[in-house]
């Protein structure tokens, strides 16, 4: 694979992990991981499908989302509703819900005030590629764990872990209890990672085109 490189001993360490991923836990489900400062929602349904495909009659590319210093933003080429009001440009706050239609629900999440990483919560009837029901905006670290503070839930975990960027690529640990340093473990794309309780696997996200 290109995104990888030999090392003796250590093989399938990722050089430069691609701002992409599919997250899969045990007992916690799928998840999308971007790790790019913005992301665009569109229909899954294209030639060239948008960061965070949709199984919906949206647009190609119906709306961006958007980390801007501190703050998050929803820019859309039409109006779209945001907690309960029609706009093109909003500021996006912990609970917001985003409606691009019928079928393109969601809720948008800022877990924890420790992590400036955000969620987009898919609506029961919003349906993804790889049955993905939350999309990760990834940035410097997320936490897993089986609390409301976490960005990506897993009911096995007891205590809270964190994902976070090093060197390009991602890794994880248990959550310091400010006593000890806990060790850190590389996320290898395709290799399955235990820890804390939770098992999971991370793999680069792809998504057909229509035939």
């Amino acid at each position: 694979m290109a995104d990888t490189v030999a090392l003796p001993g250590r093989m399938n360490i990722v050089a430069s992990a691609p701002e992409r991923l599919l997250m899969l836990v045990d007992g916690g489900g799928s998840y999308l991981i971007l790790r790019g400062g913005q992301a665009s929602l569109g229909r899954a349904a294209s030639e060239h499908p948008a960061d965070v495909p949709i199984f919906s009659d949206v647009a190609e590319r119906h709306a961006n989302v958007a980390r801007v210093d501190d703050d998050y933003f929803l820019f859309a080429l039409k109006e779209v509703e945001v907690g309960g009001r029609r706009t093109q440009h909003q500021l996006l706050r912990d609970g917001d819900r985003i409606v691009l239609g019928k079928k393109a629900k969601f809720t948008f999440r800022l877990p924890s005030r420790k992590s400036p990483s955000a969620v987009l919560e898919l609506s029961d009837t919003t349906k993804m590629p790889h049955d993905v029901r939350r999309v990760v905006l990834f940035d410097q670290h997320a936490t897993v764990g089986n609390g409301p503070n976490a960005h990506i839930m897993c009911r096995h975990a007891g205590t809270p872990l964190v994902v976070f960027e090093r060197g390009g690529q991602l890794w994880i640990r248990q959550q310091s209890d400010g006593h000890v340093d806990t060790e850190a473990k590389s996320l290898r794309l395709g290799e399955p990672v235990e820890i804390g309780g939770v098992s999971l696997v991370v793999e680069p996200w792809k998504v057909s085109a229509p035939g």
